[in-house]
């Protein structure tokens, strides 16, 4: 995996952390606010007891030991650094290239939900039905092969769905049946 690391500058953590509002926040922060992880208590129990990871800058317990370049692969794909896919984790395969640079410097910026920090919540424990779901539905998504960039920002409807699709991921919660989604084209379904 790629070594490239991205500029910590105020624009892109201002709006890296405008990003993590929207998408991190919820799941990832703890009682503190830091992104620690926690038990995912909206979750539905079908699921099983679900758990996020910790997101901080810590190297044995977060992400600290990750490169940029894992990191945006792993935010497009779903595929951890080690192979293994993270069955529930939105996935942005339709995030601008900037914004998901953007993300990356928030998670490497001095912001306190990121500080390293060592505690983890338990291994999710997964359902039957979750892990059925992960060999028939939930699989990783291809990596882009071309550069993405911001749709025309005076186009009200373009960048509405792009905020909504590749930003705020609102198809894979509200779209009308779990089955037919497709993260890359949403509106087609």
């Amino acid at each position: 995996m790629t070594r490239l690391r991205f500029l910590i500058t105020p624009t892109p953590v201002a709006r890296g952390e405008v990003i993590e509002n929207i998408q991190c926040m919820s799941c990832h922060a703890d009682n503190e606010n830091r992104l620690t992880g926690k038990r995912m208590a909206e979750v539905p129990a079908i699921f099983g007891m679900v758990y996020s990871k910790n997101t901080t800058q810590d190297w044995e317990k977060g992400i600290g030991n990750w490169t940029d370049g894992e990191l945006i692969y792993f935010l497009r794909t779903g595929i951890r650094r080690d192979g293994s896919y993270a069955l529930i984790m939105p996935q942005y395969p339709n995030m601008v290239d900037e914004d998901l640079q953007s993300v990356v410097a928030w998670l490497r910026s001095d912001r306190f939900p990121v500080q390293a920090s060592k505690p983890e919540p338990q291994a999710s424990e997964f359902s039957l039905v979750t892990k059925l779901l992960t060999h028939v539905l939930l699989k990783p998504l291809p990596y882009p092969q071309q550069f993405i960039t911001f749709p025309d920002t005076t186009d009200q409807v373009a960048f509405g769905r792009y905020t909504a699709d590749a930003i705020g991921d609102c198809c894979a919660c509200h779209s009308s049946d779990l089955v037919d989604q497709d993260k890359i084209h949403p509106h087609r379904t």
